[in-house]
């Protein structure tokens, strides 16, 4: 391996993931024309060094049937990744931004292909800055406030 090419390794290796949960109920007594999306993300961190496994879950449209909502979709993905970092708190940072980041697409490409299958109008999960919005999820628990 040449000089430039050590630079560029990343401390994080993104091995596999798998699917652990997934739960669509159709709402066939939806009835409106458009509605906002509206979801719950939240993830969890195992870290034993040199493994680390992070889980992202996401619920769209809870109780589709009492908000009126076309569906709803309960999953979540556990992505098993290799960390080669200088400390604990230094896997912990990157493995609750970097990691999440590399497996969250992976969690759209699956709604996006649920929905589809399911014969309804795909759901196509916007882009999303992962830690902004980590961040912000953290100031909600901090001060307790949605």
């Amino acid at each position: 391996m040449d000089e430039q090419q050590g630079k560029a390794t990343s401390q994080l290796s993104f091995l596999d993931y798998v699917v652990d949960h997934i739960e669509f109920t159709n709402n066939p007594a939806y009835d409106a024309d458009a509605v906002d999306i509206t979801f719950d993300f939240r993830h969890e961190v195992a870290y034993a060094q040199p493994d680390a496994y992070v889980t992202l879950h996401l619920d769209i449209f809870p109780d589709a049937k009492v908000n009126n909502y076309p569906f709803s979709f309960s999953l979540s993905v556990t992505g098993h990744f290799q960390i080669n970092a200088k400390s604990p708190e230094e896997a912990t940072a990157f493995l609750n931004v970097n990691a999440v980041a590399i497996l969250f697409p992976y969690l759209r490409a699956l709604v996006t292909t649920y929905t589809a299958n399911a014969n309804i109008q795909p759901l196509i999960l916007p882009p999303m800055n992962i830690a902004n919005m980590l961040e912000k999820a953290s100031k909600k628990e901090d001060t307790g406030t949605d």
